[in-house]
């Protein structure tokens, strides 16, 4: 298989990997976040590239030290967050990395009885470098997208059925890196091409459902923000009803009052109904004072 199809796909499997961080999870210094993520890669892949391909390490395990320090200062460079924040998010990119390296790792194995001398000596030549590249990458593209569906869908949005839902697509990319895998038996030319195209079909895929799920997220959360308000404007709606049933019912306290004091007056000029003015008083008095104390108790019910 020629080099350019693996430099390619070693170009598209970093976009897909940093794809989180860079995008989700750091802040950038300037500009926006998918400018910020498209240097990134394109920067990092400026160094990773040629050092794996032009002028090969002689150790992987020096390599991967070196790998780790370059993404550290690009960070530095393009994003800005706290100390401890980059900290984890190093130590994530290196655990993630390190599991879609150990899954090719025990693929490839069992292919050659010397793999791990290879491995860390990087004495992959011949058909053996395209194999161990496209298995990794296969590899590499599945954790990848189980890792942007685990965060978008569980840590950012805790929304279960959805992430089950499209947990589906790594599950259906493993029987595709399940399938090559078999096909590396007889491994020819065509071969090649078809594990290129698999990565470069997975890579579309993934691409798509993480588009489709910004979109969902989206109309998400403008609904459930429509939700608040449409809940904000009914207990408004409620609260003015209950002021306006309150005005009203001052209104006829205040006229019952007003007639109520109109007799009062007209009977204390009879000084036989003294008592009874005293006794009209001192039930206007009680109902004014029950019915204030419904009214309040009513009020504060709804505010």
């Amino acid at each position: 298989m020629s080099i350019c199809y693996v430099i390619i796909t070693d170009y598209l499997i970093n976009m897909m990997f940093f794809y989180v961080p860079t995008v989700y999870l750091m802040q950038p210094r300037r500009g926006k976040r998918y400018v910020n993520y498209l240097l990134f890669v394109f920067f990092y892949n400026c160094w990773a590239i040629p050092w794996r391909y032009i002028v090969p390490p002689s150790n992987t395990l020096f390599y991967q030290m070196m790998n780790q320090a370059m993404i550290f200062i690009l960070f530095l460079i393009f994003y800005r967050c706290k100390i401890k924040k980059r900290i984890l998010l190093m130590v994530a990119v290196f655990l993630i990395g390190l599991f879609s390296e150990i899954s090719a790792c025990l693929m490839l194995v069992t292919m050659t009885t010397d793999f791990w001398i290879k491995y860390v000596h990087a004495q992959f030549d011949g058909i053996f470098l395209d194999v161990s590249r496209l298995l990794g990458a296969l590899a590499g593209e599945v954790v990848s997208m189980i890792w942007a569906l685990t965060y978008l869908c569980l840590m950012k949005k805790r929304r279960w059925r959805i992430f089950l839902g499209f947990m589906l697509i790594p599950v259906y990319q493993t029987c595709l890196t399940a399938g090559f895998f078999i096909m590396c038996g007889d491994f020819t030319e065509s071969t090649a091409l078809a594990g290129f195209g698999i990565i470069l079909f997975n890579l579309l895929l993934d691409g798509v459902i993480l588009y489709l799920l910004e979109g969902i997220f989206k109309k998400l959360d403008w609904e459930e923000e429509l939700r608040m308000l449409e809940e904000q404007r009914r207990q408004e709606y409620v609260y003015y009803e209950a002021d306006s049933q309150y005005v009203n019912e001052m209104r006829l306290m205040r006229h019952d009052f007003a007639n109520q004091l109109q007799t009062a007056y007209s009977m204390m000029d009879e000084p036989e109904s003294v008592e009874r003015v005293k006794a009209l008083l001192e039930e206007m008095r009680e109902k004014i004072g029950g019915e204030n104390e419904t009214l309040v108790r009513d009020r504060c019910g709804f505010s």
